[in-house]
């Protein structure tokens, strides 16, 4: 009814205006007055990505839903509680109903968050052992020996970021929210071409952009 008097979507562009600028403007700035270290930057920067992902989606995917008349008028408790289950969600896509399963597997949680654990503190150790003493020197030592010193680290940095994430993390977050698509990644190991590892590698971030970014 709000929305038919005209003024409700502009409430609603500027909800999402807001949010969106809290959201790149706040954390930002209470990890530069603190010292943080690289690693916890780095997931501060991927949280702050992952839910201004999820903020667009779900307002531009009800935003859809009003004007195509195929969702009924919800109320603002309503919103708030759906949009609050869908941060809960191992997805980047907003969806009105997930495939769900019916209970929680406890031991595959603790095997899964076991390794999860394992990664985080093998990057941590990489980090420290491999890649600061090198950077602290940076300025001492030449640019290409330092891409050359930081590339193996840096590389078995990223596969085991890759596995503790994508593999551990996410099928945790989904066993918990009993969400049942784990499609989170495919065999981009196998992939011939730059578009087909794009493609393959972070599915929830490639489902993202054809939703959202890519013409039809």
């Amino acid at each position: 009814e709000r929305m038919e008097r005209g003024w409700g979507e502009i409430v609603m562009i500027m909800l999402y205006v807001s949010s969106a600028a809290s959201l790149y403007i706040i954390p930002p700035y209470i990890a530069l007055q603190r010292d943080m270290s690289p690693l916890l930057r780095g997931a501060l920067a991927m949280q702050i990505c992952v839910n201004a992902f999820k903020l667009h989606s779900y307002f531009m995917t009800n935003r859809y839903l009003r004007k195509s008349r195929k969702a009924k008028p919800k109320t603002y408790k309503q919103l708030l509680f759906g949009y609050l289950d869908f941060l809960r969600m191992p997805t980047l896509v907003y969806e009105k109903n997930y495939p769900r399963k019916d209970r929680i597997d406890i031991v595959y949680v603790m095997k899964e968050t076991a390794g999860m654990l394992i990664c985080f503190v093998s990057m941590y150790l990489v980090i420290q052992k491999f890649l600061m003493p090198y950077i602290e020197m940076g300025e001492e030592i030449r640019f290409y020996e330092l891409v050359y010193l930081l590339g193996v680290p840096t590389l078995f940095l990223w596969v085991i970021g890759f596995y503790g994430v994508f593999h551990c993390m996410l099928n945790v977050i989904a066993e918990l929210a009993r969400f049942e698509d784990r499609e989170f990644y495919l065999d981009w190991w196998s992939s011939t071409s730059m578009s087909e590892f794009w493609r393959l590698w972070n599915r929830a971030v490639y489902k993202f952009m054809c939703r959202h970014i890519y013409p039809e």
